[in-house]
Order: structure tokens, then sequence, then C-alpha cells
């Protein structure tokens, strides 16, 4: 898809939480900047700080790892944040309007850190949806989910209870795609990775026992290989393309029935 086909929108969209993370070449003492990046992030609306550490570790050598500091800037209801590291600027939301809006709150932020760090090239650029299905509907969530990402049905192989993960990989003439489909009872409703979240969610309280599907669409560019230099401009083009992948793969994964459940209508502009 390309962009004129965003032609719909939905009402009342399952989608609960977006981001889009941009990893570039590491820029060394990134803490000296930090006090400049925070008091222009806070005039951009982001008058939330927070510090604290992820651990990293090297593919194929689980105890191979380093802890390194990550700062986050945050709106002032919690809803939208973003996380820098010294190799990567993210911008993540739990309150998704419309891909424009999405892609000027990221350029912003792109535009103060780039002015504080002077950042040169760019080696990865991923897009990510986690889109929640909640509660089931009467008749199963076939009804709403492509049944190939449901797995059997209970009935059908005598279980009382069940869970179920699919993982699809496949490679686009934009980059990596995955979708990842998870039903589940754990009272949880985010993917694992996803679970120790800084942000608000406007989520029904979800019990354990209480059935949901998760569906997580995730798109990426590698370019370490080949590096571009970073752009603004560049970086947004390229994140619309990966957006129009996920497109398909949501309106591949979900019926119409569902569609017209959440309200589905044609754009006025």
């Amino acid at each position: 898809m390309d962009r004129q086909t965003q032609r719909f929108i939905l009402e009342r969209p399952p989608l609960v939480y977006a981001v889009a993370q941009i990893k570039f070449s590491a820029v060394g003492r990134v803490s000296a900047h930090i006090p400049d990046i925070q008091d222009e992030l806070r005039k951009a609306g982001y008058p939330r700080f927070a510090e604290s550490q992820i651990t990293t570790i090297q593919l194929g050598s689980p105890e191979d790892h380093s802890i390194v500091p990550r700062w986050e800037f945050q709106n002032r209801n919690k809803t939208a944040g973003v996380a820098l590291s010294r190799d990567s600027v993210a911008l993540h939301v739990s309150r998704y309007v419309a891909f424009d809006e999405f892609c000027e709150r990221l350029r912003t932020a792109l535009t103060i850190v780039q002015s504080k760090l002077g950042i040169e090239l760019v080696e990865r650029i991923g897009l990510r949806y986690v889109d929640v299905v909640w509660p089931e509907p009467s008749d199963g969530f076939s009804s709403f989910v492509n049944p190939c990402l449901l797995g059997p049905a209970d009935t059908a192989v005598g279980a009382r209870e069940s869970s179920c993960f699919v993982n699809f990989v496949g490679r686009t003439d934009r980059g990596t795609l995955c979708v990842r489909a998870l039903r589940r009872s754990d009272g949880a409703f985010l993917p694992p990775d996803l679970q120790q979240q800084t942000l608000v969610f406007n989520v029904p309280d979800i019990k354990q026992g209480d059935t949901v599907f998760t569906l997580d669409l995730d798109h990426f560019q590698e370019l370490e290989k080949e590096p571009r230099e970073f752009s603004e401009d560049d970086i947004t083009e390229r994140l619309w393309l990966l957006h129009d992948n996920l497109t398909r793969a949501f309106l591949s994964s979900v019926t119409k029935t569902a569609l017209t459940s959440w309200g589905m209508k044609e754009r006025t502009q």
C-alpha cells in the first residue's frame, strides 16, 4: 500500500501501543547533553523525566552483556514518551490518533536530539503496533481474527483451556515483517518483552482467566551494512513505507466483521 491507501479510519481501534525506534551509530558522552535535551523536550510537551538502565546481550553469548543508561521524557499524562540511549531514540505512545500526527511528534523529537548529539548514521529503523481484542466476542475470536492466527479450537482437541502463539516472519521490499499473535488468559495484554512499561494504558481491567487476543505487528529495516545519513525526511519517508506494509498485515489478520465493529469509515480528508 502507498499513502493513498490510508483512506479509512477506525472510530474504535483495538490499537493500544505504537513505537518507532531509530538506531544510530553510538554517540559517546550522551549524558553530558541530557540537560539540554530535557529542556528542549520539556518545551515540546514532555515535562516528565526518568533515568533507568537496560541490559544488552550480545547475540550468541548470553553471558556477554552490559548495562547501559536509558533516559525517557514523557508527556504530562504519561501516554507518550521519547526514550533515548547512546545508540537509539524511540517514540512510543499509548494514545494513538493517526500516523501523520505520530510522525510529526517523532520528527520533533528527532530534530531536538539531533541538534544536541549530531548523529551521523542511521543503522536501523523500526515501527511496531500492538492491538488487543477483548473481550472475546460471543461467537469466538474467529469472528474478529483470521482463524490461522488462533490455533485449534479447545473443543476440537478436548482442552479445557489453552494459549496459542503464532510467529510469522517475512521479507518485504522494505525490510523484515513480523506478525506475532498471542491468545492468552494470564491477565496480561502486552507482548512479554513490553511488560515493563512506563506508559499509562487506557485498557479495561483484564483479570487472570479473561481470554484476550494480542496482535503484535513489527516491520523494520536493517541498515547497518549500508547506513544512511541522519535525515528527518528520510526517516519519515521510510517509516511511511514500513507503515504501509503493517496496514496490509493488519487487514489480513482481522475480519470484515471486526472492522465494522471497530467503526471503519472513509477518511474525509
